[in-house]
């Protein structure tokens, strides 16, 4: 069942903030950062990393989550890298198995005409994962 920051993700994206936006969003005054600071970081990752329909942009906003939830943010200490990237090799592998591929491409069958999921349930799926990411102790 999707929780509360899920719903207001799928929400923000029906308003209109790409995909990458409406996963990041929900998430931002959690580690601290305003929700304007957080639209700005995540417009190029939207449709495939600007448009470019390259790895969805609802996955790079639960990437986005992972690297806040993760780090830090000491300048001089590279050591939470590993924790990071072994929590986004997991979104990876979890959105891949929701949704078929982590490639917009793939996942909007631009190629093939078989659409895997909706850009809606893309980020339902980020948004999910993002949030139970957050939620793990």
């Amino acid at each position: 069942m999707p929780g509360k920051k899920t719903l207001e993700a799928v929400t923000l994206h029906k308003k209109g903030f790409n995909c990458a936006q409406a996963v990041l969003l929900p998430f931002c005054e959690y580690f601290g950062i305003d929700k304007q600071s957080g639209m700005q970081m995540a417009e190029g990752f939207g449709a495939g990393m600007g448009d470019c329909r390259h790895t969805c942009g609802a996955l790079s906003g639960a990437v986005m989550v992972a690297g806040l939830k993760y780090c830090d943010g000491n300048l001089y200490d590279h050591s939470t890298k590993r924790v990071t990237y072994s929590a986004v090799r997991e979104l990876n592998a979890a959105f891949e198995k929701e949704c078929g591929s982590t490639v917009c491409a793939v996942i909007k069958g631009l190629d093939t005409g078989h659409v895997l999921k909706s850009c809606d349930e893309c980020v339902m799926v980020g948004a999910m994962l993002a949030e139970r990411l957050v939620n793990e102790k």
